[in-house]
C-alpha cells in the first residue's frame, strides 16, 4: 500500500527542472543557407536551436558531428532547429551546403547549413558563439584545414546561449533533451492525467480487495471513485489533444517497438472498456447482480489495464 502511495506522491510532485544558465546572446548576424536564402538572427524567434561548426572537406570529426545532428533531428522535438556554420565559406558555398545537407538527410526549413564570409562567420563563432576557430597551418590537405570547436551550442528562441555540449558524445541527444526540459515549462496536463490513472488503478484494486472480503459499501465506494476519477482523466485528456495536438515519441529500437506496442493495445482497449464499464454499473444499479459479476470479471482486468499502461505511456513519452 505505501508503494502505491508513493508512486501517487511521485506523479502529483513538479518536474524538477533547474533554469537554463545564460551565456550571452547571439546578437545581429546575416548569413546565406544551403537554398541560397538569407538567415538572420531574426530566424531563430519562437523556436530552440541547435549550432554547431563543421566543413564539408574535414577528414577530422565533422562527420561525428555531422552525424550526431542527424540524430538530434531524429529525436528532438520538430520545434527544435539545428544550424550547422561552415568554417570553410570559402569551398563551402550554397551549392556544396546544398548537397551536403541531401547526402546527410537534412529535413528543409529546419536543419539549415550556413556559410558567408570567413571576416563575417570568423568573429561570429568566436566572439559570439564562444567557440574556437583557426585555420590550420601545418595541415597535410584540404580535409584537415581548419581548427574549430566540437561543440553544440544549444540558442533559445531570443537568440541567448544557454548550453554547450560536446558534439562527439554518444550521449548527446539524451543530454540535450534534459536541458532542453530545464529552459521549457513542462505541460502540467500529462502529468495531472497520469495521476488520474494511477487512482484510478488504486480504487480498482481497492475496489476488488472489499467485493472480495464482502464490504459491500466500501466496494461501491471504491468503485464510484474510480468511475469519477476516470471520466476526469478523459475530459482532461481531450481538452489538452484538442488545444495541444499529439505528442511525438522519440525514442529508438526495441523501445520504440516497447512503447507502441503498449501505445496500441492501451488504446485499443480504452476505447472497449467504456461501454464496459456502463453496462457493468448499469447491471448494478438494477440489482441484476449476476449479471454485474459475470461481466465485471471482463471490465475489472481490462480498465486496470487501461489505467496501469496510461502511467506506462506517460512515463515513457515524457521521461526518456
Amino acid at each position: 500500500m505505501s508503494k502505491i502511495f508513493s508512486l501517487l506522491f511521485l506523479l502529483a510532485s513538479p518536474l524538477a527542472s533547474a533554469p537554463l544558465p545564460e551565456y550571452g546572446s547571439a546578437g545581429s548576424f546575416a548569413f546565406i543557407d544551403q537554398d541560397g536564402k538569407l538567415f538572420t538572427e531574426k530566424n531563430l524567434a519562437g523556436r530552440f536551436w541547435i549550432m554547431d561548426f563543421i566543413f564539408t572537406r574535414c577528414s577530422g570529426p565533422c562527420p561525428l558531428l555531422t552525424r550526431n545532428m542527424a540524430a538530434l533531428q531524429k529525436t528532438l522535438p520538430e520545434d527544435v532547429g539545428l544550424i550547422s556554420i561552415t568554417v570553410d565559406p570559402d569551398h563551402d558555398d550554397p551549392l556544396v551546403l546544398y548537397a551536403y545537407s541531401k547526402e546527410n538527410g537534412a529535413q528543409s526549413g529546419r536543419w539549415y547549413f550556413l556559410s558567408g564570409s570567413k571576416e563575417k562567420i570568423y568573429p561570429f563563432i568566436r566572439g559570439k558563439m564562444l567557440n574556437a576557430v583557426e585555420p590550420n597551418p601545418s595541415a597535410a590537405d584540404a580535409g584537415e584545414g581548419f581548427i574549430h570547436s566540437q561543440k553544440f551550442v544549444l540558442l533559445d528562441e531570443h537568440g541567448m546561449i544557454r548550453g554547450f555540449f560536446d558534439g562527439e558524445d554518444p550521449a548527446v541527444g539524451g543530454k540535450i533533451k534534459r536541458a532542453l526540459k530545464g529552459g521549457k515549462p513542462e505541460p502540467w496536463e500529462p502529468r495531472v492525467n497520469a495521476l488520474l490513472n494511477a487512482s484510478s488503478a488504486f480504487f480498482l484494486l481497492a475496489g476488488y480487495f472489499f467485493i472480495r472480503r464482502g464490504r459491500i459499501r466500501a466496494h461501491l465506494f471504491s468503485m464510484g471513485l474510480a468511475f469519477l476519477i476516470s471520466g476526469a482523466f478523459l475530459v482532461n485528456y481531450l481538452i489538452y489533444h484538442f488545444r495541444a495536438g499529439s505528442t511525438t515519441f522519440t525514442g529508438e529500437g526495441l523501445m520504440r517497438v516497447i512503447y507502441f506496442s503498449i501505445l496500441i493495445s492501451h488504446s485499443i482497449l480504452a476505447v472497449a472498456v467504456v461501454p464496459l464499464v456502463l453496462i457493468t454499473i448499469f447491471r448494478a444499479i438494477v440489482t441484476d447482480y449476476e449479471g454485474h459479476q459475470k461481466i465485471a470479471r471482463w471490465t475489472l482486468p481490462i480498465w486496470l489495464y487501461v489505467s496501469v499502461t496510461g502511467v506506462v505511456v506517460y512515463r515513457m513519452l515524457y521521461r526518456i
